[in-house]
């Protein structure tokens, strides 16, 4: 895949020479999406602007005009990833953490479902060397939705040995060292 890395708002480069390091990168798999992609970069500035949290888009072999966008619209500080053909979410989500180097890392959809702004406080307060798994969980979804997710959430609940809520639930953060863990990735929507 063709990467577009840059390093180097002023902000962002003095954060690296003071050795701080990234603490939560969220990889965001995007196909198709050259609608939404504006507001989502704006977005993702935001966030990283006063946090040591990181995006890394992922442009899954769309075939819209979403590159073009994201070659306009991307900055130094904002990884962009390009896949030439989607291969599935899964791949997408896969090369996207591949990527990755901060301590926790994840993803979450593109079509900011979630508050970004709430990244940062998610991990701030965990062990650095413990392994860590937080799933988002949605709310004020319709019924016929919470029955679907609630019998998928009780299979894998019942695979796993765990209580899991919303399986499907965004975002999906962890422990960077739990990927050397991922030896066979999906790499459709599972």
């Amino acid at each position: 895949p063709a990467h577009f890395e840059n390093f180097g708002t002023p902000q962002a480069l003095l954060r690296y020479q003071q050795g701080q390091q990234t603490l939560l990168e969220i990889v965001i798999p995007c196909y198709n999406e050259a609608d939404l992609l504006p507001a989502l970069i704006e977005k993702c500035l935001q966030i990283q602007e006063n946090s040591l949290v990181r995006f890394v888009i992922v442009e899954n072999g769309s075939t819209d005009n979403s590159r073009t966008i994201l070659e306009k619209f991307a900055t130094p500080t904002l990884r962009v990833i390009c896949i030439p053909k989607n291969l599935g979410y899964g791949y997408g989500v896969h090369q996207g953490l591949l990527a990755t180097n901060a301590t926790f890392v994840g993803w979450a959809h593109g079509d900011m479902q979630i508050d970004f702004s709430v990244l940062p406080s998610l991990v701030s307060g965990s062990d650095l060397n413990q392994k860590v798994f937080i799933k988002g969980l949605r709310q004020g979804r319709p019924m016929k939705s919470r029955l679907f997710t609630g019998s998928m959430s009780l299979y894998m609940s019942l695979i796993f040995g765990k209580r899991l809520v919303d399986i499907n639930g965004q975002p999906t953060i962890f422990s960077r060292s739990l990927l050397a863990e991922v030896k066979h990735p999906p790499t459709d929507f599972s």
